[in-house]
């Protein structure tokens, strides 16, 4: 059973993905709506690690929320 769950621990930390930062600023907020507060702003070219993915706000057209490893959320439009 202990191989099992360290498995799936592996698999967990493996699916983490950095992006670029590609727009002027992306502000990264304590969950994923438009109505958090603001925590912090990556400026252009900024690579942060993406945690997981949830839903909240759409923004054109994508309601698709990546939570960082600072804690904090950006929307994946």
């Amino acid at each position: 059973m202990r191989l099992l769950i360290f498995s799936a621990q592996f698999l967990a930390v493996a699916s983490i993905t950095a992006f670029l930062i590609t727009d002027e600023g992306v502000r990264c907020r304590s969950g994923p709506t438009t109505s958090h507060a603001i925590q912090r702003q990556f400026a252009k070219g900024t690579d942060v690690t993406i945690t997981c993915q949830t839903e909240g706000t759409n923004i054109e057209g994508n309601a698709l929320w990546d939570k960082t490893t600072f804690g904090c959320y950006v929307s994946d439009y």
